[in-house]
């Protein structure tokens, strides 16, 4: 047994676990040569932390674009920035429309450039209680391409004459993970510097 193997492998993130049956010694094995070379044990928070960030994503980030997917890109950006859910506890990605027309360039976005997993997208219908669900729903995932079974519970709120109605509700684009919402913040931040620079140069023409 190499006992410094151990010791490396722990130290570049890997599980005891992970390690004991890498090298098929027993997990006790691999915590005594840990103890004996003096090597701190992680929490099993941190564990975790590791083991979520070296694990395999369910979308992948586009390394070159074509002008094309480019605009795409900007365009998706863009709508997320104005129509998105960004709160830093959250682990879902969520954009809230009426217009079909914006959720589907968001979609594309998923579907063309990163290559998001379909099966886990989610739809949550908001409508009133004079609106037929079963037609909204239809509606939706027709537009959309996404399976009625992947839509959620809708919210029926009570129709009011004071409230203006949207024709086909409004939905809730989902997709849960964690970060392709940080991917999502991040290409944000770097849009919002570049559209601030670009704005300080406008302002001194």
């Amino acid at each position: 047994m190499n006992e410094k193997s151990i010791v490396q492998q722990y130290q570049e993130g890997f599980t005891a676990k992970e390690i004991a049956s890498s090298l098929e010694v027993g997990i006790k094995t691999v915590y005594s040569t840990l103890k004996r070379f003096g090597v701190q044990r992680r929490s099993p928070a941190s564990s975790n932390t590791l083991r979520y960030r070296r694990s395999k994503t369910s979308f992948q980030k586009p390394e070159t674009l074509t002008h094309d997917e480019n605009c795409l890109k900007i365009a998706a950006l863009a709508l997320y920035w104005g129509e998105g859910y960004k709160g830093e506890r959250s682990n879902t990605v969520d954009l809230a429309n009426s217009d079909p027309a914006i959720i589907k360039v968001f979609l594309r976005f998923l579907r063309e450039i990163l290559h998001v997993d379909e099966l886990r997208l989610r739809v949550y219908l908001y409508c009133f209680s004079d609106q037929d669900t079963t037609d909204l729903i239809r509606y939706w995932s027709e537009e959309l391409g996404i399976p009625r079974s992947q839509f959620q519970k809708p919210y029926i709120r009570p129709m009011e004459p004071s409230i203006r109605k949207m024709r086909y509700g409004l939905v809730h684009v989902r997709y849960s993970d964690k970060r392709l919402l940080e991917y999502l913040v991040q290409e944000i931040k770097q849009m919002k510097l570049w559209a601030g620079c670009r704005a300080v140069k406008c302002t001194r023409l």
